[in-house]
């Protein structure tokens, strides 16, 4: 559980950083994107129930497993979408009401 926080600190520590280098109109956008990739889990054996960062499991196969696959990438495939449309609504409902 420690090591998920501190992973969680750092990510958002990257995103504070590379934030500055995307214009002011995208910035909100850009850190929802990089947030939902970065912190997405993935499980990383089939028959295990532990979790790690899909990003992190995904390279973890290509370098040292030598194994290419992209069944790590699959949740960031799945909430990637999610994250947009909720930041899409959000947006929406901001302009109409706020």
């Amino acid at each position: 559980m420690i090591s998920w926080t501190i992973y969680l600190m750092a990510c958002t520590y990257i995103t504070y950083v590379l934030k500055n280098l995307v214009p002011k109109k995208f910035k909100l956008l850009f850190i929802i994107c990089v947030i939902t990739i970065l912190l997405t889990p993935a499980t990383i054996d089939f028959d295990s129930p532990k979790l790690a960062p899909s990003l992190s499991v995904f390279l973890y196969e290509i370098i040292l497993e030598r194994n290419f696959s992209f069944r790590s990438l699959r949740p960031i495939l799945i909430t990637l979408p999610a994250s947009l449309l909720s930041f899409w609504i959000f947006i929406i409902i901001k302009k109409r009401f706020f």
